[in-house]
């Protein structure tokens, strides 16, 4: 007896309308198939043990394309099997199962999904103008499939989303109708010096005050209170004690009040004040602070100041020619401690009488090559000086300061700049007038469920207006409340829901979201409302108009980030050994030649094999030489186009440094990674996930020799063998490229005494055609434009409709790949004809 069973992923609660599998399919399961997969055995998790097929299951449709996928790769039944179908008979059950897939696929069958994240926060920005909103990072985070955050069955809602939502809801709602605050009472607080904050060495408590001793940026040479800040947008009234300590002849100490809040640039003076006296003085100011500013304390004209390299240099040229002795002292320290710690071993040393201070004398080799050493590291170095002037002078004292107030109320720029975006969100509103009141509600619901609404759903919106407003409660805790409802309404939160063909409205919505990861404007959503999406060469010329707009950097960045898995790079820091002196810095660089590479193709219209093999890469000066090892590197760190000769080691996705480095882990390049990541992101052949409980390499590669050899240890293995005889050739091909993507001909050593492995980067395609390095597979991949060419059409269709691409569907792109091949296979054509097919416009 025959079982339909799929194994755990098909439901077997209804099988009406199920098809019985002919005879002469059964005899070739039976024959070639089911010594391995029947429901027993179910190898790889398939079982093929079968007597219906309910095809109208989208599930067991993409079970047999996957049956269809392997018998055309040759992967089943094994080579090693001794009993083969003959090419008659693989072709017979090929032909009756293609047909099969063709007649019995739906084209569509995306299921109802919600904004991703990053769709929420581009749609929170564009209905409500809040150009700077960003997700707390609490935010829900989205689960990606095959690399993608746009699938459907992926996005999920959990009680997490729900609390995320409605949160976020009030905040919004907070934002364009706060509620009524009273302004706050007059306070008072007393700050003392072990009130202030000590950051790096910028300030040192001494002789009862908190010292300032250098000038330059408020993190590294300035003080603040450490529990204040301004209770309310106001004038406050401060009242300060301050002293000098050894000020510099003929000049007086000034020390300059400012306010700030925690982020850069923020500072704003308040007013300078010149020290007369080592006797603390009194000073009184009256000032305007902003809700949550805090006070800033900077000595601004302090002679001594390190965060200058060139200036610092010649700082410590006159302190050490002017004290031989300390110079002789710093020198005679083994790595003189950053800070507080490193000064107290100079002055210990200052006190060796056995010190040579002659050596140290302006103009000798010792004091040449110790001002080289110092300079080095400026900010190290003087957060360790700095403790002389704390202890010698000249230096500011700060005893006490006293804040009092609010007094009078001010409006602070960033109410003014709220005050504005309410504006111009609520338009020509008038609170007092009903009909305003519907206008203003078909308006933004509109906006923000992407469609035009009913006459029922703005009244629905209404009526939570008035009942506010019944309770005796103000207009905007109804509006308060119509907002919170909108914003957790299915409506907003779903992109696509329903049955049939999508509306217009949707096509609107998912040629957005595609583009700009955001909704549609109001020329799409005009024409998506009015049914003109559908006239010829309307959705041709939406597309073109987005991909020339400044929103289309976002569908580059989130395409190619997902796509080419470049944003793990955030979390890789390579080894001093592979990228010497890497900073945060090349990680943006890295992506932006990812990006700018993309751009350039698209927007100009080249070939699809550009990505491949192009004439020219994107790069700047440290990249270009460190890794590219190019004579012409640019001079500056800005990405400049650069043309290299076809067919050679650099240039294409496939060398670029993001990519290398996402496919590695800083050390090591990983041979398996990055054959998944080809055959998944280049050749669209994603393997099988791994069997469970199956380790990453066998335990008896422990003796095996470079990175062949432990492998080779996979093909032992038949639940690894026939994954990885796929897998392995297509990572190994990347060998000669570093964790960072740098050429090399030699395996890294531990030691110099050890000889280096040479590398071997040959590898054996799918199809048999033997490769010695990426060069041959760029050559390879030129003369064979469908097979990268297939690969992104369905990558591109994937993320624009929420769905992993059927077998109908596949065919469908590959009539359009072929065409577009037959036409120069230019990539914005590309993205043209694939908006405009059946597939990106069906559910």
């Amino acid at each position: 007896m025959r079982f339909f069973l799929f194994s755990s992923f098909l439901c077997l609660s209804n099988l009406v309308g199920a098809e019985k599998l002919a005879d002469q399919q059964w005899d070739f399961l039976s024959n070639y198939c089911l010594d391995c997969h029947d429901e027993e055995i179910k190898k790889g998790d398939i079982n093929l043990d079968v007597d219906l097929i309910e095809w109208s299951n989208p599930k067991v449709r993409d079970h047999w394309s996957d049956v269809y996928t392997m018998l055309e790769r040759g992967k089943m039944p094994p080579k090693k099997k001794k009993s083969q179908p003959s090419s008659k008979e693989r072709k017979e059950f090929m032909t009756w199962l293609d047909q099969k897939l063709m007649k019995k696929s739906v084209i569509g069958g995306t299921s109802i999904r919600r904004l991703n994240s990053r769709e929420y926060e581009e749609t929170i920005k564009e209905v409500f103008g809040l150009k700077n909103y960003q997700l707390p990072h609490s935010f829900p985070r989205d689960f990606s499939h095959h690399g993608f955050d746009t699938l459907a069955e992926d996005l999920v809602v959990s009680p997490s989303h729900f609390e995320a939502y409605s949160q976020s809801a009030t905040e919004i709602a907070d934002y364009f109708f706060p509620p009524v605050r009273s302004f706050p009472k007059k306070q008072n607080w007393n700050i003392l010096p072990t009130d202030l904050t000590i950051s790096y060495s910028s300030s040192y408590i001494m002789n009862g005050a908190m010292r300032l001793a250098s000038k330059g940026g408020r993190t590294r040479n300035g003080t603040w209170p450490a529990k204040f800040e301004a209770i309310a947008s106001g004038t406050y009234m401060v009242d300060l004690k301050l002293s000098t300590f050894n000020p510099p002849k003929g000049e007086l100490p000034q020390v300059e009040l400012l306010a700030h809040k925690n982020k850069a640039g923020s500072e704003r003076s308040l007013g300078v004040f010149e020290l007369k006296s080592e006797t603390p003085e009194v000073f009184q100011k009256e000032v305007t602070l902003y809700k949550g500013e805090n006070l800033l304390f900077l000595y601004k004209n302090a002679p001594y100041g390190y965060e200058n390299k060139d200036t610092f240099k010649e700082t410590m040229r006159q302190i050490f020619s002017e004290d031989p002795k300390l110079a002789a002292a710093w020198d005679s320290v083994d790595k003189v401690a950053r800070g507080g710690i490193g000064w107290a071993r100079v002055k210990e040393a200052f006190k060796n009488p056995n010190l040579d201070a002659s050596k140290y004398k302006r103009g000798t080799k010792e004091f040449e090559e110790l001002i080289k050493k110092v300079s080095k590291s400026s900010v190290s170095t003087g957060e360790t000086l700095v403790y002389k002037y704390f202890e010698e002078g000249p230096n500011v004292g700060i005893h006490q300061v006293d804040v009092s107030g609010p007094f009078k109320a001010v409006v602070d720029p960033e109410v003014m700049n709220q005050q504005k975006v309410i504006l111009a969100f609520l338009g020509d509103y008038e609170k007092s007038d009903d009909t305003s009141l519907n206008k203003f509600m078909d308006r933004y619901l509109t906006k923000a469920f992407r469609r035009k609404v009913s006459i029922d759903e703005v009244n629905e919106y209404v009526k939570l207006v008035q009942k506010e407003l019944a309770k005796g409660e103000r207009i905007e805790e109804g509006l308060h409340l119509a907002i919170r409802t909108s914003l957790t309404s299915p409506s907003f939160l779903y992109r696509e829901k329903g049955n049939g063909p999508l509306t217009q409205n949707e096509l609107a919505s998912r040629l957005s979201y595609f583009l700009t990861s955001g909704p549609p404007d109001e020329k799409l959503t005009y024409d998506g409302m009015n049914s003109k999406l559908n006239e010829e060469g309307k959705l041709s010329e939406h597309t073109k108009r987005l991909i020339k707009s400044f929103k289309n950097k976002k569908f580059i960045h989130d395409f190619t980030s997902q796509w080419l898995d470049t944003d793990v790079i955030d979390t890789i820091m390579p080894d001093r050994t592979v990228f010497k002196g890497f900073k945060g810095s090349h990680i943006n660089t890295m992506k932006d030649e990812v990006e700018t590479n993309f751009y350039e193709v698209l927007n100009k219209n080249l070939s699809v094999m550009e990505f491949i093999d192009p004439d020219f890469i994107y790069t700047n000066k440290e990249l270009g030489e460190k890794i590219y090892e190019i004579k012409n590197a640019p001079k500056q760190a800005k990405l400049k186009k650069v043309q290299i000769e076809r067919g050679t080691k650099k240039g294409g996705i496939l060398t670029m440094p993001a990519v290398m480095m996402a496919t590695a882990n800083g050390v090591d390049t990983q041979p398996v990674l990055r054959g998944v990541w080809m055959l998944e992101n280049i050749l669209g052949t994603p393997p099988p996930a791994p069997p469970k409980n199956v380790p990453a390499l066998p335990p008896d590669t422990a003796d095996a020799v470079g990175p062949r050899a432990k492998l080779a240890a996979h093909m032992k293995s038949e639940s690894c063998s026939s994954c990885h005889e796929d897998i392995d050739p297509m990572g190994f091909i990347f060998e000669n490229l570093s964790p960072v993507g740098k050429w090399r001909d030699f395996y890294p050593t531990k030691s110099k005494a050890q000889k280096p492995m040479a590398i071997d980067a040959s590898a054996t395609m799918p199809n048999g055609t033997k490769l010695n390095d990426i060069r041959d597979l760029k050559r390879y991949l030129v003369e064979n434009p469908d097979v990268f060419t297939n690969c992104l059409a369905e990558k591109i269709m994937s993320y624009a409709t929420g769905r992993e691409i059927n077998y109908r569907e596949k065919e469908i792109l590959k009539s359009i790949v072929e065409d577009n091949i037959e036409n120069g296979n230019k990539f914005y054509d590309l993205v043209l004809s694939l908006v405009n097919s059946e597939v990106f416009r069906a559910r």
